[in-house]
Formats: C-alpha cells, structure tokens, sequence
C-alpha cells in the first residue's frame, strides 16, 4: 500500500470537489474499525467512509449508504458534535498523511462553533479525532504515554512530531539515493520517492491517473509499476473502494485464556507471597524454643505464657513447657522445608507472569502463520483452539520474516518458537543478534560480509517495530554477536542473557518500514 503524503494531497482535493459545503446528515460505523459519514448537498447524497484497519486504511467515496449497526464511544461523540453540521473544507497537515475535515456547527447560544475530524493515515497507527479549540474532544486509538504527545480527551492536540520537511521545498542536490528523498521529505514514500530518484521531475508535473498493478496487487496514483499489467480508474474513490476486504484471523479466544492465565498467576503470586512472609516469620520459632530451654524454667510445667528477653510468650497451657518447644521445633523444621518449595514456586509462577506477558506482546505482532506458532506455545499451557485446521497444511518450519537490503540478510523472528529458531538454528555465531533493551520482543538476526549504519540502523527499527516498546520514541535496541548470546535453562519459553553488546537509540520511521515489509520480504 502506497497512500503516501503525495497521493493523500490529491485525495483531498478530490474529496472536497465533491463534499465542501456539504451538510452531515449522519455518522454510523460501516465496521468495527470503519466509520460512515453520509453527506447532503444541493440535492445531492455523498457517502464517505474512513477506514482505519491496519491493511486497508483510507478515505474514500463509497456507493455504501447503510452501516453494520456497530456502536462505539467515538460514533456517540461525532454524532453528539457533528451530526447537521457543514463541512467547510478539506485540507491536509502540510505534506503528511493527515486529511483535516473542518466543520462548522451553530449553536443557538454559543453560534457558530469550528470542530475538526483528523485523520491520521498511519497503517497500524491510523487514528480518528475530534478536535475542538485545540483540545482532543474523543479519539478512536487512546493513548497515554509519560512524556510527548497524548491520545485522550481533554489532551491538548498536537500533530506527530518530525524533522522532515514538507516536499514542497524538494531539492535534488546531493541525493544520492532514493532513501535520502523519504528521510528528508515529510509524505514521500518510498515507490513515490524511487520515480522521482529515477525522473528528477517536480511533483506537479506529474499527472495523476489512479491505477492498480493486476500482479502485486498494489495501488498507486499514477503508474510506477513499469510493465506490470495493471488497471486504472476514473477517481482515487474508486480506486480505494475496489480494494478487497481483508479479515484477519480472530485473537479473541488467544487474547483472553492469555489474560485469564495471567490473571490467575497473578492471584498465585499474592498467596506465595503470603504463605511466604508467614513461612519467615515462623523460622523465628527455634529462637523462641531455645529461649524456653535456657530460662532455667522446670520444663515440666504447664503456663499460657512466660516472660522472655522482656517479651511475653503465648503458650499452650495444655502443654508443658517442653512439649510448647517441641511444638515450636517441628513448626521450624516445617517453615524451613517449606521456604524452599516455596522461593521455587515463586520463581516459577513470576517466570510463567513474564512469559504470558511476552506471549500478550507477541499476539499483537503475529500474522496468520505467526499466529498458529503462537497457538502452539499456548496449546503446552492448555490452550484449546476452536478453529480447527485439518485440511490445511501447517509449514515445516517456523514462518519467519526475511528481508535482503543493504546486501545484508535480516531474519526476524516474531514469537518463541520463531526466536528460537532464528537465534539458535539458523545464525552462525558470527551474526549479529538484536533486541530492544529490557523489553518482550523479536529477535532479528543481520547476515552481512560487514556492517554498515545503515544496516545498523534497519535491524535495529526492525526489532523495535516488533516489540513492545514499537509506540514509543527513542526506543533502545541492543546488538552484540550471536555468540556472545546464551539460553537462560530451565524458564519458560526463549529467554536468552547476552554480553558485549551496544545500544542504538531508534526512532521507527513506518514509512521506510512498510516499503521493506512490502518490497523486501523474500
């Protein structure tokens, strides 16, 4: 997929021609990730929808004019803020992939009141918010993060922040490569950055023609898919609206026995824990037995308590002093054997806490091979699936991801059994391993005659793209050679401990990342 800030500014005029001054009869959901917006102008009736599934995101014209009857919290909230409203214009964040709807609505107290739609489109970060005087009014994607930009109502709106330029400015001095133009310039994508690497052209020379290559199956606004058979359009609506719907396998039954196990391990740890502060503080038993031999108290009497090292001991008066110590050795003896069993089960169950965490990690990065190797690690914690897959033959080997570039090879691994099988069956020792820093993740191996920064820099955004730390900013990633990396024994799942290693800091660029998954993967 190539919706590109280049394709989206020609996406935006088109949708205005047809929508400005457009009234908004109504808002509902086409699909769980799908919103429908139906327009009413000067006799006329617009459907648009915006689509924020990872695989098949945009903002098109549709014939459709009736959604699925799907509700949400968003859906209430534009319908609260924006249903009878007019849509003034559309527009775009300079040259990114974010399309701006302003609308205007009239209050009868406050009068006209300016709201804004965004659409960010993103890929798997797509999101959809409502924006009113600055402040995020509600948002499909709620994020919260410690420090940079916030996802929630009430937060103050701010666009996703870069250093690229807007490609309004584009210069072709010093651009050796086609990566330059997509690291310099906000909204050139990799396919459209290869045309003009190659044309040396100026963006609105380009004359747009919406056309569909029949052998990848991928789109563009103009064709740059050189002799490849392809199909063209009379609109970008019509162009993204012919797209096939894409449903991904179901993790709903993966995603709650995940958290059911957690959720029971986690009340596991509460009472280990208890049992074990108990345990210790019985260990204090043998003190108070020795206490009772060395008062110089006739052992053969019987008292509810006695005064030791100024503090009084509670006894049982049915038992003489002896028998009270005896009692108090054999409830040490039992502490002591317990604390053992204990500090094991302990260590397990904070293991098995830490693995299904790793496996949560994981169900969001697997594909639909990645998925069934998934289901094979939580099949040996009693996982039982309810789809079933005879008929359908299950690889030989894991699936992993692999890409060439940079003539380098990057294997990626995307859950245990994949780790494991990248880390331990097919790198040689002198590979190069990476994995973020102190967090679940993949693992990805470089095979290269020598590293350069560039290869560097794409395994690392690799291994942090697939982990858990993929939304944040800055993400530290580890890197060391596949030697100096050793398979913890005895845990749960592919946990390894490593040495010699570096740290890269890494933003993830999703453009560069989507052209390499798309262009690369062999």
């Amino acid at each position: 997929m190539s919706l590109d800030g280049f394709f989206i500014s020609h996406l935006v005029n088109e949708l205005d021609q047809s929508l400005s001054k457009a009234r908004l009869d109504k808002v509902s959901h086409a699909s769980e990730t799908s919103f429908l917006f139906q327009f009413h102008h000067r006799g006329q009736r617009h459907s648009l929808i915006i689509e924020l599934e990872a695989n098949r995101f945009g903002a098109w014209l549709t014939g459709q004019n009736k959604g699925d009857g799907t509700t949400s919290q968003l859906l209430l909230t534009l319908k609260k803020h924006l249903e009878g409203a007019i849509l003034d214009r559309i527009g775009q964040h300079q040259t990114d992939r974010v399309m701006l709807f302003h609308f205007i609505r009239h209050d009868y107290i406050m009068g006209p009141l300016a709201k804004t739609l965004v659409f960010e489109a993103m890929g798997r970060h797509s999101n959809l918010l409502l924006v009113q005087d600055g402040n995020i009014v509600d948002c499909f994607k709620k994020m919260f993060f410690e420090s940079g930009r916030q996802l929630l109502p009430q937060a103050a709106f701010a666009f996703f922040p870069t250093d690229k330029q807007p490609f309004t400015a584009l210069d072709y001095d010093d651009v050796l490569e086609p990566d330059v133009l997509v690291r310099r310039y906000m909204g050139v994508s990799p396919v459209l950055a290869r045309y003009l690497f190659q044309q040396r052209c100026k963006l609105e020379e380009i004359d747009v023609l919406p056309v569909k290559s029949l052998k990848s199956e991928r789109f563009y606004c103009f064709n740059v898919f050189g002799d490849d058979p392809i199909k063209t359009y009379p609109s970008l609506s019509a162009l993204l609206d012919d797209r096939k719907t894409h449903k991904p396998s179901s993790t709903v039954s993966h995603e709650h026995f995940i958290n059911k196990q957690l959720d029971k391990l986690s009340r596991k740890q509460v009472v280990l824990e208890d049992e074990h502060e108990k345990a210790l503080e019985m260990l204090k038993d043998k003190d108070k037995a020795d206490a009772i031999y060395s008062s110089g108290l006739d052992v053969q009497t019987r008292t509810s308590s006695i005064a030791l090292a100024g503090e009084t001991l509670s006894l049982d008066p049915t038992k003489t002093l002896n028998e009270n110590a005896q009692e108090l050795y054999r409830r040490y003896r039992k502490a002591k054997r317990g604390l053992t069993r204990l500090e094991k089960m302990m260590k397990e169950t904070a293991w098995l806490l830490e693995w299904f965490e790793h496996q949560k990690t994981y169900l969001a990065l697997s594909g639909e091979t990645g998925l069934a190797d998934l289901e094979k690690d939580l099949m040996t914690y009693g996982y039982n699936p309810k789809r079933r897959t005879q008929g359908r033959k299950q690889p030989a080997k894991p699936d992993i991801l692999k890409i060439e570039h940079h003539g380098a090879t990057f294997l990626v691994g995307r859950n245990n059994i994949q780790n494991t099988y990248v880390t331990q069956t097919l790198a040689q020792r002198h590979d190069v391993w990476f994995h973020v820093k102190d967090a679940p993740g993949s693992h990805v191996v470089v095979q290269a005659a020598a590293l350069s920064e560039a290869i560097i820099r794409m395994a690392a955004m690799l291994a942090a793209y697939f982990s858990k730390l993929r939304h944040s900013s800055s993400i530290p990633v580890d890197y060391t050679e596949v030697r100096h990396v050793k398979k913890i024994a005895g845990r749960p799942g592919y946990h390894v401990t490593y040495r010699q290693h570096k740290t890269i800091f890494i933003d993830i660029d999703e453009t560069l990342l989507n052209d390499w998954l798309e262009n690369k993967r062999i």
